[in-house]
């Protein structure tokens, strides 16, 4: 699934700020009303359009794959 761009997102947040309904949001920007919905009830719980606990989750590598190699023929070596 494609993401939306953080402007289209605030662009839904003006369009009900300014007193348009939901429906009429999604008809108006070519989007679908769920898509509305999810991005204005992101916007209630946090104050602004992205969720911030939808990052990239789990632990950070530490290691690449060059620095496997470099590692190994180190470890190799010496030992």
């Amino acid at each position: 699934m494609k993401q939306l761009s953080e402007d289209l997102k605030w662009r839904v947040i003006f369009h009900i700020a300014d007193g348009y309904t939901q429906e009429e949001t999604a008809e108006r920007l070519y989007i679908s009303l769920g898509t509305v919905n999810k991005v204005y009830k992101i916007y209630k719980c946090w104050g602004c359009v992205i969720d911030l606990f939808c990052k990239n989750q789990g632990r950070k590598k530490t290691f690449n794959t060059h620095d496997m190699k470099v590692s190994n023929i180190f470890f190799f070596k010496f030992f």
